[in-house]
């Protein structure tokens, strides 16, 4: 069984649209497969930023209604921004259940995607000091 079956096997086909008060957004979580491991792609913020300076995670960020089609949109939208993951290069395998932030309030859908070997990271700067996995 591959990645990807595997993945699909367990995670919602989906992508919801849904209306949350609080706000609404995604995350897309990077694996690629290499050497029969799988890793996990995670980024550091930027200690300068005004919101989760510093903090480890996933790239991702807020629904906006005027940008993104779907909030898968908005994972594959942020990724590239973030990491300079192109969207063509990444193939949904699906997405975990939603999760309501203590601190923040909003509602936050992670995708699960894979992502080639050779998909080379371009960090921005002015949102991410690091990456790794």
């Amino acid at each position: 069984m591959t990645l990807k079956e595997a993945l699909k096997s367990v995670l919602h086909q989906d992508s919801p649209q849904e209306n949350f008060k609080k706000g609404l957004s995604s995350v897309l979580i990077p694996l690629k497969e290499g050497n029969s491991d799988v890793y996990l792609t995670l980024a550091k913020r930027a200690g300068h930023l005004q919101h989760h300076a510093g903090e480890v995670g996933f790239p991702g960020g807020r629904f906006e209604k005027d940008a993104d089609k779907t909030l898968l949109h908005t994972a594959l939208r942020e990724a590239e921004e973030e990491l300079g993951i192109p969207p063509d290069k990444v193939e949904i395998a699906g997405r975990l259940r939603p999760v309501i932030t203590a601190v923040t309030g909003f509602k936050i859908f992670p995708f699960v995607g894979i992502i080639p070997p050779d998909v080379e990271y371009h960090p921005n700067p002015d949102e991410v000091e690091k990456v790794f996995e």
